[in-house]
């Protein structure tokens, strides 16, 4: 929720981006063990250009979303929404896909558009959708694909219109035959 280093938000949401600025200065980031407000990270690269001359590029990010957290996250919105859409009323039951979970990659709304997130989308766009879903104004979204020929399925969610993490559950050879197409794209 919080704005990037320019200070712009990724909605124009007046309510969210206050609830962002308080959740800012009341919580902390695991990563720097300060207030959210005040965890940019700083990273200095220095490079040695000829004898006696370097040059020194400082940059700095926003705070940083702990990558293992998000994908940990998304699991378990996976799980409540396969359970969901596998509920049988008769039983009282829903299902988990069978094998493992696996996360592909992470990105910032900036970076939708790498090369990865492409490639993960074209190579899924033609499975059966099982979930896609728009909700919390849509600040929330999910998609769920199932291979028609194994048992495996694409996800992607997406938080507060800013960070998106892509993966597959199930069938693990199916997830990485699909995978090997664009694997070395990271």
């Amino acid at each position: 929720m919080q704005p990037d280093l320019t200070g712009e938000f990724g909605h124009d949401d007046e309510e969210v981006a206050s609830e962002a600025e308080r959740k800012a200065n009341r919580s902390v980031s695991r990563r720097t063990r300060k207030p959210v407000k005040d965890s940019k990270e700083n990273l200095s690269l220095k490079m040695k250009m000829a004898p006696g001359c370097e040059i020194t590029f400082e940059l700095i990010s926003p705070p940083q979303i702990d990558r293992e957290r998000a994908f940990e996250l998304a699991r378990l919105h996976v799980i409540a929404f396969f359970y969901m859409v596998t509920f049988d009323p008769s039983s009282g039951r829903g299902g988990y896909w069978p094998g493992g979970f696996f996360s592909v990659l992470e990105a910032g709304h900036r970076d939708w558009g790498n090369a990865v997130h492409r490639a993960f989308m074209d190579a899924v766009y033609g499975w059966e959708p099982r979930v896609l879903a728009v909700t919390a104004d849509g600040f929330f979204k999910i998609a769920i694909r199932r291979r028609p020929s194994a048992d495996c399925w694409s996800w992607a969610v997406e938080w507060n219109r800013q960070y998106r993490v892509v993966g597959f559950c199930g069938d693990r050879a199916a997830a990485e035959s699909v995978l090997q197409a664009f694997l070395s794209l990271k």
